[in-house]
């Protein structure tokens, strides 16, 4: 069961690439944009996992290469989207529409549409192709391996136990990024076995809601970060700024606050 459902995911998400790459490259959709760079997140934790299986014999990192190039050249552009949608939802919020600061992550969506495309053209379709062909292949290959569910049980542990490192730190200390990508492991690991079920099951669904409580944080923290990278040229645009600043770092620990709430009072083997 546990080896059709891993082909299963990977066949899914290869076609959701697929479905989404052509209209990313050519129109820069955000939507299109957005769910190829989620397909290729869980396309490459199966990445991650053959390696985990062959000792590191199946050199994820060289074979994803292709994909990593296409996930890391949509970033800058991805990052001034998410900007510009917390702006959009701080104008609802306070009233007031940063006129300034909206100009600015304007044109920085221009120049990230412009760099965006430009290294677009760099990129081989049919190389992809292969990469996946060749990638599918192995796979069908690697998930007969008789210790295939043992394997899988010790990844997620794995995951897990690298959450618990992660969090003794003092919170100050924290880096609720990296919680973040190995929450998401987790979930994409339970999504395989939840393949052939009716509906997620409960743990599932509280992976979900910690994984988007860990990405509206990691949202917050894009826009603080761009941010801090844009030099105003008035003083208005600095006092917007501290404003901006002060309710996003406000949001940012009510969000943290909460994940705990539901962390500490879940099931969850972290």
């Amino acid at each position: 069961m546990l080896k059709k459902q891993i082909l299963e995911y990977f066949q899914n998400h290869y076609k959701q690439f697929e479905i989404n790459f052509k209209p990313a490259i050519t129109t820069t959709n955000e939507k299109a944009i957005h769910d190829m760079r989620v397909s290729i997140k869980r396309l490459s934790l199966l990445y991650r996992f053959l390696d985990f299986c062959s000792d590191n014999q199946f050199c994820a990192k060289k074979k994803a290469r292709l994909i990593d190039k296409v996930f890391k050249s949509a970033g800058p552009l991805r990052d001034v989207q998410i900007q510009l949608s917390i702006l959009d939802n701080l104008k609802e919020e306070i009233g007031t529409a940063y006129y300034n600061l909206n100009e600015v992550l304007k044109s920085k969506e221009k120049l990230g549409i412009r760099d965006f495309k430009k290294k677009s053209n760099s990129f081989v379709a049919h190389e992809i192709n292969h990469l996946f062909n060749f990638s599918e292949a192995v796979l069908k290959i690697i998930i007969d391996f008789p210790a295939l569910p043992l394997a899988f049980d010790n990844y997620d542990d794995n995951r897990r136990q690298k959450i618990r490192c992660l969090l003794k730190s003092n919170e100050q200390n924290i880096n609720f990024h990296k919680v973040r990508k190995k929450v998401k492991d987790i979930t994409y690991l339970a999504e395989i076995q939840q393949i052939y079920e009716d509906k997620p099951n409960d743990e599932l669904m509280l992976l979900k809601l910690l994984g988007r409580k860990l990405g509206d944080w990691h949202d917050i923290e894009v826009f603080l970060k761009g941010l801090a990278t844009i030099k105003p040229d008035n003083q208005i645009m600095v006092a917007d700024f501290k404003i901006i600043e002060k309710i996003l770092k406000q949001k940012q620990q009510e969000i943290i606050d909460e994940f705990y709430k539901e962390y500490e009072t879940s099931m969850l083997n972290f």
